[in-house]
This record gives C-alpha cells, sequence and structure tokens, in this order.
C-alpha cells in the first residue's frame, strides 16, 4: 500500500510505520535528540508532511521524559498550511484541537486522551502543535533538533488555548531551539 505523506526530496518525511492494526505513524524527518522542556504557553509547530489521500487522525503522539510539576493545562492540535515549509513564518490553520492529553506529571508515551477522529483531506500540508502551561515545572519532553531554518519547526509564542484559536502565525525558530517530537497516528 503506498504512503500517505509526499517526501520532499531527501530531506523530506520518513516512510510511515504501519502496524497490524492498519495505523500509520507520521513523524517529522528531523533529528530525534534528547529531552527539553520548552516555555510555557509557546505553541509548537511540527511539518509532518503533505497527504497524499485522505485519512483519519486519532492521536497526536509525544513521550515525556521527565514529568512536569502542578496543575495541567494543555493541548494538542492539528492544523494545515497552503504550502509547505518555506524558511519563514506560515499561517497554520486549525483542523481540530483537543484540551484533554494524558498525564503530563508522569512519563512515557502521552497523547489526546480520546481518538479524534477527524478526517483530513488529500492534500493537506499536515502540521501537528502542543502547548502546554504547568503551573509550577514544565514537563520534558524528546525534542526534534536540526531544522537549519528550512521551518519545519514553527513556534507561536503566547498563543493561548489551542482548542480557541483558528489560525495562528507559526515563526520560524532560533537556531540553537528544539520543538516537542510529535507524532500523528492516523488510519485510513
Amino acid at each position: 500500500m503506498p504512503h500517505l505523506v509526499l517526501g520532499v526530496g531527501r530531506i523530506g518525511p520518513r516512510p510511515s510505520h504501519r502496524s497490524a492494526l492498519d495505523v500509520t505513524v507520521l513523524r517529522s524527518p528531523l533529528t530525534n535528540s534528547g529531552q527539553t522542556a520548552h516555555a510555557s504557553g509557546t505553541a509548537w509547530w511540527v511539518y509532518v508532511g503533505k497527504l497524499l489521500r485522505s485519512c483519519r487522525l486519532d492521536y497526536v503522539r509525544f513521550t515525556v521524559a521527565t514529568g512536569g510539576v502542578g496543575t495541567q493545562t494543555a493541548e494538542v492540535a492539528a492544523a494545515y498550511s497552503i504550502g509547505p515549509p518555506n524558511g519563514g513564518s506560515l499561517t497554520l490553520t486549525k483542523i481540530v484541537a483537543d484540551g484533554t492529553v494524558d498525564d503530563l506529571t508522569a512519563t512515557g508515551m502521552r497523547q489526546n486522551t480520546s481518538a479524534l477522529g477527524q478526517i483530513i483531506g488529500y492534500g493537506a500540508h499536515l502540521w501537528l502543535g502542543i502547548r502546554h502551561a504547568m503551573s509550577v515545572t514544565q514537563p520534558t519532553i524528546n525534542r526534534l533538533v536540526q531544522d537549519n531554518s528550512v521551518g519545519y519547526i514553527l513556534s507561536t509564542a503566547a498563543a493561548g488555548a489551542l482548542t480557541s484559536g483558528t489560525s495562528w502565525t507559526g515563526s520560524l525558530i532560533g537556531a540553537a531551539q528544539s520543538a516537542p517530537a510529535l507524532h500523528a497516528v492516523l488510519r485510513e
């Protein structure tokens, strides 16, 4: 069966991983290296590819290495852009967002608690987002690095709840910055 994403030359998204349950996991082509605690209240956006067919997005997944402390505020989202990463800022338009995320004070694989069940159409340039604002200490999450100003990672400072907004301006991150390693779990 063909992959669901269109690669962008040699730096394009890694091939999808298929399981026995007919699930596809999309992830960024960037290097997953180490962990970091990202700024509270900032939305982090990760490009995972252009869909070659419609599919259903169920989960946005990530791994917590060290749990956060305090009252949890967190959302995950999927958004699209008109074009692929371009080395600059992009407007990202919300497809779906969920504020019910697994416990970020614990470690391990985390995701939105219930399947999103959101159909995403053919040709979408798909971005995954996360924003968290723990009341005391932010969780340490596995991170993506080496974007080198290509624009596969964008951020939106003081984004507000991802469940409230409809679009955001994703800004290119600095050379020394990283983003949470987010993965899309899709079903055909």
